[in-house]
């Protein structure tokens, strides 16, 4: 199956030991990191805006460190991020946030699509104004926005950063329920979580995890 993603021997920072992996199609994937900080290191690395200490990254086999912003700008359109930091344009709306990116590739929202977008801010619990700007919406509300938006435009890899500790119970157990209903469909996008804890996301069928923590070796191995 094709590699969407691969690290070669990165390094985030000078203290880090290097590391590789490959995510493919409809993989789900754990990445532990020290905290925040380096969650949101490896996110901008792996977006190819941050060069790291050492190593590389690759997307759809081409390097992105190589990669000039026309070619940068097209590879990232085939992914989507879910972060309280990354992701949202600042200037659009929430509701445009979501369904911008269908009119880019499909010249037009489709029904069925802003149907389930709505449905989806109804179950996450979202009952504010779906015009407000990124700046105006608490962090949770940004989660949930980026993961709407990823939700409706079918993305071949999903990149996750910083979620589940700014949502509630409630609003964990449907993004997680919702990230394996689509696993289980065909065609699934592969999802790679960045998470800061020891927590395991309850539900979420792993098929690796890597720590990349300073304080520990780097590990890899197969979920049971």
């Amino acid at each position: 199956m094709t590699t969407l993603l691969a690290c070669n021997q990165l390094k985030l920072t000078p203290g880090h030991s290097p590391f590789s992996l490959e995510i493919t199609q409809g993989e789900i994937i754990l990445v532990r990191v020290d905290d925040e900080h380096h969650a949101c290191l490896l996110l901008q690395t792996l977006l190819g805006e941050q060069l790291p200490a050492a190593g590389g990254v690759s997307l759809h086999g081409h390097n992105l460190a190589e990669a000039g912003r026309e070619e940068l700008l097209k590879l990232r359109s085939t992914l989507a991020v879910v972060s309280p930091q990354v992701g949202l344009i600042a200037n659009l709306k929430l509701w445009e946030n979501i369904m911008l990116p269908l009119l880019y590739h499909q010249s037009e929202v489709q029904t069925a699509a802003a149907d389930k977008a709505t449905q989806l801010l109804d179950r996450l619990g979202y009952h504010g104004n779906i015009w407000a700007l990124p700046g105006h919406l608490a962090a949770s509300e940004r989660i949930i926005t980026s993961f709407i938006r990823a939700a409706v435009t079918n993305p071949e890899l999903v990149l996750y950063a910083g979620c589940l500790a700014e949502l509630t119970a409630v609003q964990r157990t449907i993004l997680l329920q919702e990230i394996m209903t689509r696993h289980s469909q065909p065609a699934a996008p592969a999802v790679l979580f960045i998470s800061t804890g020891d927590e395991q996301p309850e539900g979420l069928q792993l098929h690796r995890q890597y720590d990349l923590r300073c304080r520990q070796s780097t590990t890899t191995r197969e979920s049971s």
